[in-house]
């Protein structure tokens, strides 16, 4: 089964963004259980090919799973292996990755799986494979140079001076290397920058734990706060770090971006508690923007760059959730005569006014709210505007789209209908959305009854 089968533009717009990152991408119907191939790897390709074009998707789940991956691992895959405990773990999260083990010609390779619901509420999914052994082979190598880093730090503990030189030139591949010796209350700064340096001579009277959740407090943006104290909680340190070398968390700071935060044991082994631990930082914000942006392509129209449905109904789920602000106001726009143009001067006519209304509308509402393309012809804007904001808005809008013309088509007709919290505060966003849908094509009726032209011919 091939691309031309995909028939839904949301799975497509995921699809797409993941397409340029991933070797291996299918979309999924969990209603129906069955996965079709997007892009599949030669190597997969040559292995599965004709069981992963005709067969369900537990059945190439479980084939894929017990054939290659290691039997260690195959344990991560029960989350995902039948469509029924896919739809758990996407119900709850949206959105799941892990990373996994493959055996192959004797020799075995890292990869990344990562499952994503095209639409808050919807059956379509789609779930991507790559390969990430260039990741690992980099984590080995820090972890080659942590280990001599380690080496040095220990000896540091008995002669700061002669190796601190050799550590420090080790800890540039960080942004910051802290030594705890948590048994004795003691910090060693290995590598650090101004700021984080002074914090820790602020405080330097104080408890190390009190000194670390200090520049945490001063260096972290506050919606991550709480993870990060907990992460660098030395109270529960140990026992995190039970059989494992290093843990680690991501995390955004308020100078640097995206970071990634470890701990490394530099004693003992993996069985036995951490007395002194490497705490270490570095600076993921490029590629972490990188992924963001990849993701955020999920949710774009490409043709506008609005907002698509996909974005639009978890929004809607998450008022749903949350429940309404005061202020919301709820708009519905329907471009008049888009098959008319398609039909008498072509689809590039048809995408003319179409980006024209996207633009229309942007300049009007996109610093008030958010604007979405939900169909072909259809628009929402929602946001907290109230309605001396909304009235002012909707005037600028009636004047852009006044002021149009394009190269294909002269003029703009745009049908609204719209509906605010406070005008009704009883209603859900549900009913608010069907009130305005409704007021919308009320608008529409009177277009065409003063235009005579056929409503069957949009």
């Amino acid at each position: 089964m091939g691309r031309q089968q995909l028939d839904s533009d949301r799975a497509e717009s995921v699809i797409r963004a993941l397409g340029s990152i991933y070797a291996n991408v299918y979309w999924g119907d969990l209603s129906t259980g069955q996965i079709i191939n997007y892009r599949m790897s030669s190597n997969i390709k040559n292995r599965f090919g004709d069981a992963f074009a005709e067969g369900s998707y537990y059945d190439c789940m479980k084939l894929y799973s017990d054939s290659v991956v290691h039997e260690n691992d195959r344990g991560l895959f029960d989350d995902i292996i039948t469509v029924e405990k896919l739809r758990t773990k996407l119900d709850a999260e949206g959105r799941y990755s892990f990373q996994y083990r493959v055996v192959g010609n004797g020799q075995i390779s890292y990869y990344m799986c990562t499952v994503i619901s095209t639409c808050a509420g919807s059956d379509e999914f789609v779930i991507a494979f790559k390969n990430v052994d260039a990741m690992v082979r980099e984590n080995k190598r820090i972890s080659l140079e942590l280990e001599e880093a380690l080496k040095r730090a220990e000896q540091a503990l008995q002669s700061e001076r002669e190796s601190m030189s050799v550590i420090s030139s080790i800890a540039k591949i960080y942004h910051t290397m802290h030594l705890f010796d948590i048994k004795n209350r003691e910090l060693y700064e290995v590598n650090t920058n101004p700021f984080i340096h002074r914090v820790v001579e602020e405080n330097k009277d104080r408890d190390i734990q009190e000194i670390i959740h200090e520049v945490m407090r001063q260096t972290t943006r506050i919606e991550y706060i709480d993870d990060i104290l907990e992460f660098t909680s030395f109270d529960t340190l140990s026992e995190r770090l039970e059989g494992k070398r290093i843990i680690s968390m991501e995390f955004e700071g308020l100078f640097n971006g995206w970071t990634i935060a470890s701990f490394i044991r530099v004693d003992g082994d993996e069985n036995s508690d951490s007395e002194r631990v490497l705490y270490v930082t570095r600076i993921i914000d490029d590629a972490k923007r990188r992924e963001e942006y990849l993701i955020k392509l999920a949710r774009l129209d490409q043709l506008t760059e609005l907002y698509n449905r996909r974005a639009y109904e978890e929004d809607i789920s998450k008022l749903l959730e949350n429940g309404i602000n005061q202020d919301l106001a709820y708009i519905a726009f329907d471009l008049n005569g888009l098959k008319r143009t398609n039909d008498t001067k072509g689809h590039s006519a048809g995408d003319e006014m179409i980006k024209g209304t996207a633009r229309c509308l942007m300049d009007a509402f996109g610093n008030v709210g958010r604007v979405y393309r939900t169909g072909g012809d259809e628009f929402i804007v929602m946001g907290q505007i109230s309605d001396e904001v909304l009235e002012k808005h909707l005037k600028l809008f009636d004047k852009y789209v006044s002021e149009w013309s394009g190269v294909m088509v002269d003029k703009l007709s745009i049908s609204r209908g719209f509906t605010t919290h406070s005008e009704f505060p009883d209603y859900s966003i549900i009913d608010i959305e069907k009130l305005a849908d409704r007021r919308m094509y009320v608008d529409k009726d009177n277009y065409y009854k003063s235009t005579g032209y056929d409503r069957r011919h949009r």
